[in-house]
């Protein structure tokens, strides 16, 4: 290896030994050169400037969920002490429309069904409140309405009744039985019904009697039907002058059975004669008591 070195009008060559050759190459190799000291320089500048962004972008994160858990949350208190919390809220009227016996015995009604004044309007499940009233017997049928700020407003249906049942109840065409004092019908002209009230079948045919009789024939009053094993013991007031007691079959239309009772009186009173009833449960003419 040849080393040059220039001077003013002066270059000198000198010619360097292998042992120097290599002292020269080991010191270049432990001193890099500036332009890579630059770019390292650079490269971890850059480095640090990314982790900053990263801070940076994990703080704003943080920040961003801590405001919407605040605003969640805020939000999740509203209905508990605007609404549900607020006593303005709070039941204080019931008003029942449609109705006799329930008219004034609105807080008595809500107290059955659980529903106590003072309870929040929001917290109220109305079909559960339309539920509970429509189980009770007296009543067929209720809409429920909530009225901000504090009432709620119930329309009722109640059951009419047909008939009497035993000493103290009654029941509708339905032949839905229930108290005779939760009625607001005039129940001491109605018709009592006896024997196997139990008997679903039969004492549904026992109420459409007394319904094709109220519908057809005004003049026929019914005093009392008692339910048999397999047919209907009627007794009855004819155009408010003669009582008779009449045998009818269930399986038969009570009107043309009625109809055939009509006929079978007016035959035999052209005739003269005296009976006390009308067995309807054969076919043909009926058979007189």
């Amino acid at each position: 290896m040849t080393l040059r070195l220039y001077e003013p009008g002066v270059t000198f060559d000198f010619k360097l030994s292998k042992e120097a050759e290599m002292a020269i190459k080991n010191t270049a190799k432990k001193n890099p050169s500036s332009k890579k000291t630059t770019g390292g320089s650079a490269k971890n500048a850059e480095t640090k400037v990314t982790a900053w962004r990263c801070f940076l972008f994990c703080l704003f994160l943080l920040l961003c969920l801590a405001v919407i858990g605040g605003i969640v949350y805020f939000v999740c208190q509203i209905p508990g002490k605007l609404i549900y919390g607020n006593e303005r809220f709070q039941l204080r009227k019931v008003e029942i429309h449609d109705s006799e016996y329930w008219r004034n015995r609105g807080n008595e009604l809500l107290g059955r069904v659980g529903v106590p004044l003072r309870s929040n309007l929001f917290a109220i499940d109305v079909k559960n409140v339309r539920k509970r009233v429509s189980s009770i017997p007296n009543i067929k049928q209720v809409e429920v309405k909530i009225s901000l700020p504090d009432k709620i407003i119930l329309k009722l249906e109640e059951r009419v009744p047909l008939a009497r049942v035993g000493r103290d109840r009654v029941v509708d065409f339905d032949a839905v039985i229930f108290k005779a004092a939760e009625s607001s019908v005039e129940i001491s002209n109605l018709p009592v019904i006896s024997g196997n009230v139990d008997e679903q079948a039969m004492l549904v045919k026992a109420l459409q009697l007394i319904d094709a009789v109220n519908r057809n024939f005004y003049w026929i009053k019914i005093s009392t039907i008692e339910i048999k094993e397999s047919y209907l013991e009627v007794n009855l007031l004819h155009q408010q002058i003669s009582s008779y007691r009449i045998l009818l079959p269930v399986d038969g239309d009570f009107k043309d059975l009625l109809r055939k009772f009509e006929t079978t009186i007016a035959e035999r009173r052209s005739k003269g004669k005296e009976f006390s009833g009308v067995d309807l449960r054969f076919p043909g003419a009926g058979v007189l008591l």
